[in-house]
């Protein structure tokens, strides 16, 4: 229940400064951001996001990520949203290593809980100005010490394999 609390706690924080990194000249995303927050439009910033997306922008795939793990897509499709975070990650986005991890952290469907690889993603978050550490701080004061050590070995894993290849066996099949 404690390392529930302490996540629940941490990550609207960690969405809510997210919001502040829109990528300088990426106008889609920036509309996709004002019709999302500021109008609560989710047909507009779904049109906008896709676009973004389809720039390759890495903070627009966690931000589509979200509306299709939230529903705001149309149905749930929890399987997009771990392909967009995955894809957001293997660019070193921050969002898309924290909402991997959130969805390993909790086992979320259709990921089983591991909070070794929870633990992995949320250290191998690549830093920049202004991130929130809620999350990081919480999963390492909450993972036992194997599962930090585990974590540590992931991490490598990550470095020389990519994040892709080290979680593939841990993702369903449909994930891209």
């Amino acid at each position: 229940m404690l390392r529930q609390l302490a996540l629940l706690t941490a990550f609207p924080v960690l969405l809510l400064t997210s919001s502040a990194f829109a990528a300088p000249g990426d106008a889609e995303l920036e509309k996709g951001m004002d019709a999302s927050f500021k109008e609560g439009n989710s047909a507009k910033a779904l049109k906008y996001f896709q676009a973004s997306v389809a720039k390759g922008n890495a903070l627009a795939m966690t931000y589509l990520g979200q509306m299709y793990e939230h529903g705001q897509a149309g149905k749930v499709d929890t399987t997009k949203a771990l392909s967009l975070y995955l894809a957001a990650a293997e660019q070193q986005e921050s969002e898309g290593y924290v909402l991997l991890g959130y969805f390993f952290h909790e086992g979320r469907p259709p990921v089983k809980k591991n909070w070794a690889i929870s633990w992995a993603l949320a250290n191998s978050v690549p830093p920049r100005e202004g991130y929130s550490t809620s999350l990081r701080d919480a999963v390492n004061w909450q993972a036992s010490e194997a599962e930090q050590q585990a974590g540590k070995l992931l991490i490598e894993r990550f470095r020389q394999e990519g994040v892709r290849a080290v979680l593939r066996s841990y993702l369903p099949a449909g994930v891209k």
